[in-house]
């Protein structure tokens, strides 16, 4: 008797138990909105201010800006974040957050921060050193100086690190900032590994190579990375092209976008903090990790969510439209 009233009470400690973890998993699926008109995008949203799980950031209110320091994922649900003065590093499961920690007192004025392999690297522009870190958050942070007098721009590529800087040069007592430049790239240990001072302008695509694609307008078009054996372009912030190795177009993604619609991917974070009146956002936010395109925002309208933006490319491609040659 006593066996079957201990059972007894413990059936409803089991649906109690089983409601909790429905319960949870149910939060963890509210996190993700879809986009009623294109299937194969998906949204995670992340609180910028007033809690304790907040991404950081720096947001000026009277322009609606939002900045960070970077942002990068491994195509698998996790992400991780940097920004905020002081700068610190923060690491999301879904939108969970699983450790913050601080790497430096000062903010950044430019957005160069990847994942590579285990560790996360950071350009800290303003400190002109490279902080390097566990993707899990343990350990020591190092904090590697870098041999640049400042940083005007840069590229976190998969297999190297390329700053530049625009040195002053004055003719007839006025400064030119497009004459002369200082190319630096460096391997992730990091080791230089080439330096020049260039009178003049290197092309930019000598510095981050990427692939040719033919019957499109250039200034127009954004390389994104490999997706299966296609080169993938955005064009005009809403279509998506699929060209293969020769750079031919053979699948295009539209979205009926004649103008800017923020309901579909968010306003863009900025990263870059040229000077009082220059604020921009680097094409380093928007990128290809595994099978999904990521692009991050925020809600502009109401000021209350930064928006991870995610494209399924195995969606996008099975519906996108076939390139007539």
């Amino acid at each position: 008797m006593s066996a079957y009233i201990l059972i007894n009470r413990q059936r409803p400690m089991r649906r109690f138990f089983y409601l909790l973890v429905l319960l949870c998993a149910a939060q963890t699926m509210c996190a993700q909105r879809t986009n009623d008109r294109y299937p194969a995008l998906r949204y995670w949203d992340f609180r910028y201010s007033g809690s304790a799980d907040s991404v950081d950031c720096l947001f000026n209110a009277k322009n609606k800006e939002l900045f960070i320091s970077g942002f990068d994922t491994d195509g698998k649900g996790t992400f991780y974040f940097a920004g905020g003065c002081p700068l610190r590093v923060s690491c999301f499961k879904g939108t969970e957050l699983q450790w913050r920690r601080e790497v430096s007192d000062a903010a950044t004025t430019r957005g160069l921060f990847r994942l590579r392999g285990d560790s996360l690297y950071l350009v800290q522009d303003v400190r002109r050193e490279l902080i390097i870190m566990s993707k899990d958050g343990k350990g020591d942070v190092r904090h590697v100086p870098l041999p640049v007098d400042s940083v005007s721009k840069g590229y976190m590529r998969p297999d190297c690190i390329v700053l530049w800087y625009k040195v002053p040069v004055v003719i007839d007592g006025e400064e030119h900032y497009r004459i002369r430049r200082d190319y630096s790239i460096f391997s992730y240990e990091p080791r230089l590994l080439w330096k020049e001072t260039v009178m003049g302008e290197i092309d930019e695509t000598y510095m981050l190579p990427i692939p040719e694609i033919y019957g499109m307008d250039r200034h127009y078009v954004h390389y994104k990375g490999v997706y299966k054996n296609y080169n993938v372009f955005s064009i005009d912030a809403y279509n998506f092209a699929f060209a293969d190795m020769y750079g031919t177009v053979r699948k295009m993604y539209k979205m009926n976008t004649e103008t800017f619609d923020f309901d579909v991917f968010p306003m863009d974070v900025l990263t870059e903090n040229v000077d009082a009146e220059t604020h921009v956002s680097s094409e380093a936010m928007r990128f290809i990790r595994g099978n999904h395109y990521y692009q991050v925002g925020y809600d502009w309208k109401n000021c209350e969510r930064l928006i991870v933006a995610e494209l399924d490319l195995d969606k996008a491609f099975e519906q996108a439209e076939d390139v007539k040659l």
